[in-house]
């Protein structure tokens, strides 16, 4: 199911209650709502729950003068979520100079892109984007998401962050694990 409100002035209340609203709703695949105004901090935090707890597939947000606080609050939300597959959240569409998204905020979604707290963690953060323009923070995280082989974007995701691995434990086991590693 998709529900298109594109170009309605929700303002953060009405952000709000229409999150209220769809919170049941699981048919709710693609929500497009691009073009609304500007949505609130409130708004934002509003459609992060959604997202924690959606089946969401496609969110479009672009023109609405989403700053850093509400980009690191989508960030936040994407850490658990395993359905959405597009975030569309700046001007025009695409990352420009004037967006309303600094480093700061984008940074937020460098971590969710390599998340290299855990050699695991780095394992499983492999995504893709859409051809346009992006800021370089975001650039550098996906650029080794370009090989279509998975394995391979985790090898050098690992090598690249995880230059102190501690082979040690492992030797100690008289390498009986090491064609497992």
């Amino acid at each position: 199911m998709t529900l298109d409100i594109s170009s309605n002035n929700l303002g953060g209340d009405g952000v709000d209650s229409l999150v209220s609203a769809l919170k049941n709703c699981t048919k709710l695949k693609r929500l497009y709502m691009s073009g609304s105004g500007t949505i609130t901090v409130k708004g934002c935090a509003a459609l992060s729950t959604l997202l924690e707890i959606s089946t969401l597939e496609l969110l479009h947000l672009a023109n609405n003068n989403i700053e850093d606080e509400g980009a690191q609050l989508f960030a936040c939300a994407l850490e658990g979520n395993t359905s959405l597959k597009e975030l569309c959240i700046s001007t025009g569409g695409h990352f420009t100079p004037t967006s309303p998204i600094t480093d700061t905020g984008w940074g937020a979604f460098s971590r969710l892109l390599c998340d290299t707290s855990s050699i695991n963690n780095t394992y499983l953060s492999n995504h893709s984007q859409r051809p346009g323009a992006l800021p370089t923070i975001l650039k550098d995280c996906l650029k080794l998401n370009d090989y279509t082989d998975k394995k391979i974007v985790a090898k050098k995701k690992m090598l690249r962050y995880h230059i102190k691995f501690d082979m040690q434990p492992l030797l100690e086991w008289d390498l009986k694990a090491l064609p497992f590693v």
